[in-house]
């Protein structure tokens, strides 16, 4: 077994590099000094292809980055990224009428007709969370003023779970209800945690923890689904017909196999019960045994009932998560399997999926590793999986390592 004291290769200082290097690649364009916030969708190149669309999820998700970035450097270079950005989601975003955010920024002008989203206003408390924690003191106050009306509005008791979607004016849920935007609530709630030091944060992340990867994975075999009706019970035939649906895909997602996995070690950080670590080997050795591609490499992107693979694509965020989580098990385990695949996972990567001429990941590329689009970053994006996998593995070195 390799010595966890003695590794080196893809360690903390490659880790932390990277996370830079794919940071740079959308600075300093993406700062729209006109008219606030940051532009979303870039070409390959970096240049900018549409200066229009501002999606709340890439506003939080770009806080998000310069943040963790900050954390781990221990240096204060994206200052004026974080404050332009909590500007714009503060002064634009804010539905000042009805409370919540909106969803999409056009310029300057709110959409004000679009529903509100469970999985949105997730990353909106994890950005208040990360952006406190790099030391700006006035996300602290929003961060329970976004988890209570999360509680207002999307909580559902009985459930113990995050209803997905309602109205602009929070009044009416949507029927539909998902396993993502709780698994993101969960990520945020550990982040509040971690910022706030707050009991009620972890308590919440635990209940939701355990009703998904407990209750609902055993309705499937201990894989965990994606679509629901508003009873949460599985709905089969949602979104079908669009496998390659961006944030609602038919089909198990392997890569949320793989990011349970890795929230149930962060999890146990801080709450250390027995399951988190026997689900969290469960959920990974589930993801590699129906998912991965030992013929070509790389992560298929859905599979159905029947474990056959419906979308052989191979996206960043799946390739991402599939990084942390490995040398998190191996930290966590000392198992030397865990190291290994780390460092596939890394080479897959850095072979097909990051561009290691102008930096940033592609986000999709076939199962050959082409890359389908010219645009490399599409609103929401803003490679915030690859640069949140980089500082996962760097703090774990700090904590776990190094200690």
């Amino acid at each position: 077994m390799t010595e966890i004291g003695e590794y080196t290769e893809f360690d903390k200082n490659f880790v932390k590099k990277h996370a830079l290097e794919t940071l740079e690649f959308y600075i300093p364009q993406c700062m729209d000094e006109q008219k606030g916030g940051f532009y979303q969708t870039f070409h390959r190149d970096g240049t900018v292809h549409d200066n229009t669309k501002k999606d709340l999820i890439g506003t939080a998700r770009f806080l998000i980055d310069f943040s963790l970035v900050e954390l781990m450097t221990g240096e204060n270079k994206y200052d004026s990224y974080i404050e332009h950005g909590l500007d714009f989601l503060l002064k634009t975003h804010e539905d000042q009428k009805y409370g919540g955010f909106f969803q999409t920024v056009i310029g300057k002008v709110p959409v004000r007709d679009e529903d509100k989203r469970a999985y949105s206003h997730a990353f909106v408390l994890l950005a208040f969370s990360k952006v406190f924690e790099a030391g700006f003191k006035r996300a602290k106050p929003n961060i329970s003023r976004v988890f209570n009306l999360m509680e207002e509005t999307f909580w559902e008791e009985r459930f113990n779970l995050y209803a997905t979607q309602t109205s602009r004016d929070l009044s009416q849920l949507s029927s539909y209800r998902g396993q993502n935007p709780n698994m993101h609530m969960v990520e945020s709630l550990i982040a509040a945690y971690e910022a706030t030091e707050n009991e009620k944060y972890i308590k919440r992340a635990m209940k939701v923890a355990k009703q998904v990867t407990g209750e609902l994975a055993n309705e499937c075999g201990g894989l965990i689904w994606e679509h629901y009706t508003s009873n949460w019970d599985i709905d089969q035939n949602y979104n079908k017909d669009d496998p390659e649906n961006i944030y609602r895909p038919f089909g198990f997602l392997p890569g949320h196999l793989l990011e349970w996995a890795k929230l149930l070690l962060v999890l146990e950080r801080y709450q250390s019960e027995d399951w988190l670590k026997e689900k969290s080997v469960e959920l990974y050795r589930k993801a590699i045994e129906h998912g991965w591609d030992e013929e070509r490499k790389g992560f298929n992107y859905t599979f159905d009932f029947e474990r056959t693979v419906l979308n052989q694509d191979r996206y960043y965020w799946v390739h991402a998560e599939a990084v942390a989580v490995s040398f998190l098990l191996w930290a966590r385990t000392g198992n030397d399997k865990y190291l290994d695949w780390y460092e596939e996972f890394w080479n897959y990567s850095l072979n097909n999926l990051v561009d290691n001429e102008n930096c940033g990941w592609y986000r999709v590329v076939s199962p050959e590793g082409t890359p389908y689009e010219q645009n490399k970053s599409i609103p929401g994006k803003t490679d915030y999986h690859p640069i949140n996998a980089c500082y996962e593995v760097h703090r774990t070195f700090k904590e776990s390592i190094e200690n």
